[in-house]
């Protein structure tokens, strides 16, 4: 509703229906039984993304929960396995955790919140067991069954079958771009089919003509500020600005218990690519401020350029880390040394 305000006070006309391309330059809108046809020279799509789905026996079943109909509870319940470790599966875990929920997170992969440094990872396991989150790694769901109590969803680990009762389950194993419906066969504009993803360059134009994408569903970094830069960087070039996007220095922000942010590249990436790095830790627990707040847990790690000391990457966990991030965020993308960290004064005793 205040989107819809902000819409209203700039003058945009709002037509709420269904879309879908007539050719490269008309929209058809079906709304109700009346169908509206529009012309542009422009035309963005942003139609983001929907939960994803894994073919697992039994996911389909009636009152399995996703990211959205978890938002719709209008009662707790006693128990919850969570399918997914990533992002999405370990906010609700802590969220539901939080509520007194006995939470049992089931992650295919050997990590939580895969891509996310793997020492910022591992101290958020260790957060989420101090909080009675039970954790399987590296466990592959092989069905899921309803039974008069709730599900039970069994799963292998290790070679061997286990399995664990729940009154829910979430299925957290991440979202895929929308295009439903868009009938793009009826333009130029490339995606790919396997995950439904636009194909765009650096100035979110697509391959045809007067059509941008932004968002989810470019499937480059499916986040809330990074689709709104998309669409920022679209409408300039549509200016005739010729502007670019870049993902060098994105923040990530982890909203678990406790808050995790992430900028620029983990110290895998930057084995990965070659770079003569060095690596500098320091924990929040020595912080009188955090202390004082009650608080103990997390670190702050940075990535450093060996050569120019150039800050190329930063990661932490800890209280506040998503606001924390944005000061990183701002060294990546000037290319700020950590010799200008040190010179610079701050506040005690934040």
């Amino acid at each position: 509703r205040g989107i819809e305000h902000l819409l209203e006070r700039e003058g945009i006309e709002q037509i709420e229906g269904k879309a879908s391309f007539v050719d490269q330059k008309t929209l058809k809108i079906q709304k109700d039984d009346k169908v509206i046809e529009l012309e542009a020279e422009n035309i963005i799509i942003a139609t983001g993304s929907e939960a994803s789905t894994l073919p697992i026996s039994g996911a389909d079943l009636d009152g399995i929960l996703d990211s959205r109909s978890a938002l719709d509870l209008d009662e707790l319940p006693e128990s919850m396995v969570v399918v997914g470790g990533g992002i999405i599966g370990m906010e609700f875990a802590f969220i539901f955790r939080n509520f007194g929920v006995d939470v049992t997170v089931i992650e295919y992969l050997d990590q939580l919140v895969s891509g996310v440094d793997s020492e910022i990872a591992s101290e958020l396991n260790r957060s989420a067991r101090r909080r009675r989150i039970s954790v399987k790694t590296s466990s592959e769901v092989k069905e899921i069954k309803k039974n008069d109590s709730g599900y039970e969803v069994i799963y292998q680990k290790k070679n061997k079958e286990k399995s664990v009762k729940a009154e829910k389950i979430l299925m957290a194993v991440g979202r895929k771009p929308y295009i439903d419906g868009l009938k793009l066969e009826n333009t130029a504009v490339k995606f790919e089919s396997k995950r439904n993803s636009i194909q765009v360059n650096k100035k979110m134009e697509t391959n045809a003509k007067g059509i941008y994408a932004v968002g989810d569903v470019t499937d480059k970094k499916l986040l809330a500020h990074v689709a709104s830069k998309q669409g920022i960087i679209a409408v300039e070039n549509i200016c005739g600005m010729n502007k670019e996007m870049s993902y060098d220095a994105v923040p990530g922000a982890i909203f678990t218990s406790p808050e995790i942010g992430t900028v620029g590249l983990t110290e895998a990436e930057a084995k990965a690519k070659g770079i003569e790095y060095k690596v500098s830790t320091f924990p929040f627990s020595a912080s009188g401020k955090v202390m004082a707040m009650g608080e103990r847990e997390g670190k702050v790690k940075l990535i450093v350029e060996k050569e120019s000391e150039k800050i190329i990457g930063a990661a932490l966990i800890g209280i506040e880390a998503s606001d924390l991030i944005a000061e990183l965020t701002l060294a990546v993308n000037l290319s700020l040394t950590a010799k200008d960290l040190r010179n610079t004064i701050y506040a005690h005793p934040t």
